[in-house]
């Protein structure tokens, strides 16, 4: 099989990647999207405003308790009153053996600070981690102390390695940011309906002036893994320092703009790579 061709089941697919490795430390993919299943998927995303990628990173619903600390929430009712699974983006590019899918996985929700090893050799990325010295330990709201903050995590993976980790991120954006866009949408992104910006308090955590949006850290291009505020020259120059950005192909992704996403996965298969890329 030729690379356009597995390129193009890779991204039929709606192929996501583990996060590892470093905004600089990009390798040809190694994760081979697989059979994610038949049937129609719906989630809410970051609008998908530049690069390749052929839709939208999902979000990841989160709540606080009342000691401060943001855990995940595996599903929710959205504001047609239909139960959303979001744990279904993460059966792709060899995460659907990952043990935290099953709704009955023993472990809490809670959000923990994570960084891929390699990030934590990458001076850049080092000095812009200022969660650094919480690795390991529960996302905290009060961690938090200033809006476009964003850290690196796990959720339901206590106990797992490598594809089996379940990452995202979380950042504290100025509450007045978050919108809903009604038009000049990059398809195949979906207006979410007048009147049904309730989603918002189902899926995000808002105190004061400030909203915390968890959002997953899987590029829908190749499976490469996107970063907050990692390759900021780079991010810089594509305007995409307040944004998830994926520097394996420049694929740009506005977390502050929520919108959906509707289609049917292909049965993807698993092709060998080309020995000399076209």
């Amino acid at each position: 099989m030729d690379r356009r061709s597995f390129v193009k089941i890779a991204v039929g697919a709606g192929a996501g990647a583990v996060l590892a490795g470093t905004a600089a430390a990009f390798t040809k993919p190694a994760l081979i999207p697989r059979d994610a299943g038949t049937g129609n998927v719906r989630y809410y995303g970051a609008h998908r405003i530049g690069g390749p990628a052929p839709r939208g990173v999902p979000l990841i619903p989160i709540t606080i308790g009342d000691d401060g600390v943001f855990r995940g929430l595996p599903s929710f009712e959205d504001p047609d009153g239909n139960a959303v699974n979001a744990l279904d983006w993460y059966k792709y590019c060899q995460h659907q053996s990952a043990a935290g899918l099953d709704p009955a996985f023993k472990s809490d929700n809670t959000l923990t600070y994570f960084a891929a090893e390699d990030k934590l050799k990458n001076a850049e990325v080092l000095s812009n981690m200022w969660f650094r010295d919480l690795l390991g330990q529960p996302v905290n709201i009060s961690h938090f102390t200033e809006d476009y903050q964003g850290a690196a995590f796990l959720w339901r993976s206590e106990g797992q390695s490598g594809t089996s980790l379940l990452t995202g991120a979380i950042i504290r954006y100025p509450k007045d940011t978050i919108h809903f866009p009604q038009s000049d949408l990059k398809s195949p992104a979906k207006a979410i309906k007048e009147g049904h910006d309730a989603i918002k308090d189902s899926i995000m955590v808002t105190r004061g002036n400030s909203t915390f949006v968890g959002v997953s850290l899987f590029c829908t291009h190749f499976c490469c893994a996107p970063g907050w505020r990692e390759a900021e020259k780079q991010a810089k120059a594509k305007d995409a320092w307040e944004m998830l950005f994926c520097t394996c192909h420049l694929s740009i992704y506005d977390v502050r703009s929520i919108v959906y996403y509707d289609y049917v996965p292909e049965l993807a298969v698993k092709p060998k790579w080309p020995d000399t890329p076209e």
